[in-house]
């Protein structure tokens, strides 16, 4: 990860009267290509029947998190060949890099450019029917998820968002058929699959390593995990499991907490619990390029009194907040003036401690500034203290 030395951490955005900047949702659409007959038997292709219902409300997780306009373009189709869901995506804008060529998926480009050169679809999602009617719930309240999940079953809209997950690019070209496995069949590399390596010690290697891990290398997720790589799916090609290979957040056998993400490679739940877009999910999408709301899941929203070297105060409030295993502070600034240096104690949401600022990023537009605080007490005379907390309605972590 990027270190940058306090002197050089610069603010420099718009004051925005201490309101946070409004963001836009992305939408999902899709269309149900029943070639088989079997989503009209069940009476599936009703635009008010639950099982679209379901769906929309996946897509409606993942888009309240990505800050655009757009919409993705979704197929949904049924083959009893595939072994239970699945998730295709299109190849969107490529470029060459040295020998490779480097692709976003479909929705990337869609997202970030209003088109896909790929196709009329950005996603595809295959279902094999008679596998979910006996393993899925299709929920009667999928917009709130109030019910109670159907007794050794998985509910629907979880399996959605994870396929959903595959088709936003969490979807690696690397394949089980290399020696070591883990290599590629070409030279064609997507934006995800630029941040997989295998980590062994120190060393790093795109090209398969035996015994080595492969991780996911990107600073919004490493951020998150508490500065450490993502460790993803890697189980030797004897393991039953290994079909989750590469495409997947973990393997469950370590004793991390990857189970409680979205894109996780263990056994889908069917102990009634549901899956949801965990901020490490968010960060992975953002990695690969996606303009994401609220990657940290705040359940606050913060007015802050940012006190700058030379001037007097400024109001701002942070667009999210999250304490990362008590020794990461981290927020995004909306509305900061200026271009004073500032070094800051931070008062963070449970607790008191003092804070030293240790990383400042604006983003393009320079609309926005991530924070990063580490704890270092009784540094700078300078401070930036919380001085009203006000609640804000928020559904399983996603800020409205």
């Amino acid at each position: 990860m990027l270190r940058y030395p306090l002197t050089q951490c610069l603010l420099s955005t718009a004051l925005l009267c201490g309101l946070a900047v409004p963001a836009q949702a992305a939408s999902f659409s899709f269309t149900f290509s029943d070639h088989s007959g079997e989503f009209e038997k069940r009476g599936w292709l009703k635009t008010d029947s639950l099982f679209q219902r379901n769906f929309r409300a996946a897509g409606a997780r993942w888009g309240a998190l990505i800050d655009s306009n757009q919409t993705i373009r979704v197929n949904v189709m049924t083959d009893q060949t595939t072994p239970r869901f699945s998730a295709g995506i299109t190849v969107g804008r490529s470029r060459p890099l040295g020998l490779q060529t480097v692709f976003e998926p479909g929705a990337l480009s869609r997202i970030l450019s209003g088109s896909n050169p790929g196709g009329e679809f950005d996603v595809t999602i295959t279902i094999n029917v008679a596998f979910m009617d006996q393993w899925y719930w299709i929920d009667t309240q999928p917009e709130t998820r109030s019910q109670p999940v159907g007794l050794n079953k998985t509910d629907l809209v979880s399996i959605v968002m994870h396929e959903l997950g595959h088709g936003l690019g969490i979807a690696a070209r690397r394949v089980g058929n290399t020696a070591p496995a883990g290599g590629y069949p070409d030279n064609a590399r997507s934006v995800y699959d630029r941040k997989t390596w295998f980590q062994s010690g120190s060393e790093l290697s795109e090209a398969p390593v035996t015994g080595a891990q492969l991780v996911f290398l990107g600073e919004e997720s490493m951020m998150v995990n508490g500065n450490e790589p993502v460790k993803l799916t890697n189980l030797p090609q004897s393991d039953p499991g290994s079909s989750q290979n590469y495409s997947h957040i973990g393997d469950c056998t370590d004793g991390t907490n990857y189970r409680e993400t979205l894109m996780n490679g263990c056994s889908v739940p069917t102990d009634g619990s549901r899956l949801k877009v965990t901020p490490l999910d968010a960060a992975m999408v953002a990695d690969m390029g996606f303009p994401m709301r609220s990657i940290y899941f705040a359940d606050r929203r913060m007015l802050l009194t940012a006190v700058p070297l030379q001037s007097g105060s400024k109001q701002m409030t942070a667009a999210w907040l999250k304490l990362v295993d008590a020794q990461k502070l981290l927020f995004e600034l909306v509305a900061a003036t200026g271009t004073d240096r500032l070094s800051a104690d931070a008062v963070p949401v449970s607790g008191s401690a003092d804070w030293v600022l240790e990383r400042v990023a604006l983003n393009d537009s320079l609309e926005h500034v991530k924070v990063v605080l580490s704890p270092v007490p009784n540094t700078s005379p300078l401070q930036l203290k919380v001085t009203s907390l006000t609640p804000v309605t928020v559904d399983e972590g996603v800020q409205h």
